[in-house]
């Protein structure tokens, strides 16, 4: 899709965030989008879904206890930290723009998976402007572009908007967007298992930053092909 469709479909997320946080009983809305059948697409349409929830989902629970247990125990931000932690060491950064960067984090349950950050202070989708949907679109673009680069264009991946819950002070919280793939190769694919769905512990085999240059070297020669407002990143 172009820069600006993207752009246009971040905002319509925002809009319907907004609309769905207002309603007293909603705690957390949740857009996401599921490509591919390995993901269990059953509709062969484009399309987003998102979830008005009248709780706050666990996952989003986690990452808000480990951001105050971050905040008394440092005294900052745990989302700045980690960004500030990657850019510095660099080997797990795969492209970053003016206001967002694409990482491969060393905490990642999948393979290949990617996070998108900003050291904005943003909590959800309802406070971009129009330069930081542009931003976000544009790593959107760079993220998609680079996995279809790496495992062909019948690739599957999910991406999730995580947001702060729509009720309550979450000050330290940050809006970030999250990737997961299944695909370790082109043919060859990471399941859920045993030890994933008995344990709630996803084993991970493989090397972060080993992953994170054949990422690099995949959105080389997917940006390559088309115009973009960042750039890869050295590694």
């Amino acid at each position: 899709m172009p820069l600006g469709q993207v752009s246009d479909f971040i905002h319509l997320l925002g809009d319907r965030t907004k609309q769905l946080a207002s309603l007293h009983y909603v705690k957390h809305v949740m857009p996401f989008k599921n490509k591919g059948a390995l993901i269990g697409v059953s509709l062969t349409h484009p399309h987003s879904q998102l979830y008005a929830l009248p709780f706050i989902p666990p996952r989003i629970h986690r990452e808000i206890a480990s951001v105050r247990r971050f905040k008394a125990k440092h005294r900052r931000n745990l989302f700045d930290a980690i960004l500030e932690s990657e850019i510095e060491a660099q080997s797990r950064l795969i492209y970053s723009n003016e206001r967002f960067t694409v990482v491969l984090p060393f905490f990642g349950m999948w393979p290949f998976e990617t996070h998108v950050y900003t050291p904005m202070p943003l909590r959800s989708l309802v406070e971009l402007d129009e330069r930081s949907r542009l931003m976000l679109a544009d790593a959107i673009r760079a993220t998609t572009a680079t996995y279809e680069e790496q495992f062909g264009k019948d690739y599957a991946y999910t991406m999730v908007f995580h947001q702060s819950p729509s009720k309550g002070d979450y000050r330290d919280y940050r809006l970030h967007v999250e990737f997961y793939t299944p695909h370790i190769t082109r043919d060859r694919m990471k399941y859920a298992a045993g030890i994933e769905w008995g344990a709630g512990t996803f084993t991970y085999d493989g090397v972060p930053e080993e992953r994170a240059s054949v990422l690099r070297e995949a959105a080389r020669k997917a940006l390559g092909k088309m115009e973009c407002m960042g750039e890869v990143t050295k590694g």
